[in-house]
């Protein structure tokens, strides 16, 4: 992004975490202050720790173009992802599950997973092998099962008192669908019956062309 600024051309990019994490800190003072000197100082702070311009430059260029090359500097700087970490609650939301939502979080649950069990890089896990980057977040996912499973019988919640048998029994964890055991289907057992039941004459099957 190019920006003029004092009858200068600057080249700006995007802060990076640490930088951003520093610059929202001045925004957040620049939008508390309530005097007007104090305003024009983290302004001034602001663009001068992004821009790496000296204060006196600062002061030397016009005011409307200090506020104008400010905001857009804000611009640049604002994230792209409406995250939720940054709203304010809506106690009306009674969907729990859509608080924490945004766009694109699916890659960076992925991201997260694998990053925080193999400490590899973001830009790793973006280059793997789609059927390695599976098969290791199964692995995960089920070792993660697995260990509440286990605290879970540990736990006084997993055992429920029967009144009949005067004893407690045990409750399982419930288990992702995809992690239960599928019950094979019983084959119907063949039925003889005897001769005498059987009906007389031509019997007419399903097929009318069998008899």
């Amino acid at each position: 992004m190019l920006i003029h600024l004092c009858n200068e051309e600057i080249s700006i990019e995007r802060a990076t975490l640490k930088q951003w994490i520093f610059l929202d800190d001045i925004k957040s003072k620049t939008y508390k202050s309530t005097s007007r000197d104090n305003v024009v100082k983290y302004i001034h702070l602001y663009l001068s720790s992004f821009l790496h311009i000296s204060e006196e430059k600062l002061l030397s260029c016009e005011w409307f173009d200090i506020a104008l090359i400010y905001y857009n500097c804000l611009d640049l700087n604002t994230p792209n992802i409406d995250f939720p970490i940054f709203k304010k609650t809506n106690k009306d939301n009674k969907d729990d599950t859509l608080l924490w939502n945004y766009e694109g979080r699916t890659w960076y649950i992925w991201c997260h997973e694998l990053a925080s069990k193999y400490g590899w890089s973001i830009e790793y896990i973006a280059n793997m092998d789609v059927d390695d980057a599976i098969a290791l977040m199964q692995e995960i996912i089920i070792e993660k099962q697995l260990d509440k499973e286990w605290d879970w019988v540990r736990s006084e919640n997993a055992y429920v008192y029967n009144e009949n048998t005067k004893k407690s029994d045990f409750k399982p964890l419930d288990r992702p669908e995809w992690m239960q055991e599928h019950k094979k289907h019983k084959e119907s057992a063949t039925v003889k019956y005897k001769a005498s039941m059987i009906p007389l004459g031509n019997v007419i099957r399903f097929n009318a062309n069998q008899t």
